[in-house]
């Protein structure tokens, strides 16, 4: 049934799917196999992170061909900087001692911190502990 739609409506359908299970909704039919890696990954680099260290050059990157650049690699190092980042944040937020050394390593990631940051700043009123991370 999927395998008959064509693979401008599957890449579509793949847009709404959580980076995270893309691996394991293309085994659901072969057409997705089949479809623009480059550009699936592109698009979720370009929704999912505005700010980028400048040595990443990502406008220029953005500006050529999706298949110039290892968008899937790119995002994954990104997502991983992301978990490491909300990590020590967590320990920042739940542990009094350490946090120094823990502010430093967020740091470290320069610029690519900045979305996660701001993802965690807007949390919602009701969260346990929102002045703690407002």
């Amino acid at each position: 049934m999927l395998g008959d739609l064509p693979p401008e409506i599957l890449f579509q359908i793949l847009l709404f799917v959580p980076p995270a299970s893309i691996p394991a909704f293309q085994q659901t039919c072969r057409k997705f196999n089949e479809l623009s890696q480059p550009l699936l990954w592109r698009y979720h680099c370009r929704t999912q992170y505005k700010y980028w260290k400048p040595e990443h050059d990502i406008a220029a990157k953005y500006a050529q061909s999706a298949a110039k650049t290892d968008w899937k690699q790119l995002f994954r190092s990104r997502h991983l900087a992301d978990v490491a980042i909300t990590h020590e944040l967590e320990g920042i937020l739940s542990v009094q001692t350490g946090r120094l050394e823990k502010a430093e390593k967020v740091i470290d990631h320069g610029y690519n911190a900045k979305d996660t940051l701001r993802r965690h700043l807007n949390v919602s009123d009701d969260a346990e502990d929102v002045l703690a991370r407002r």
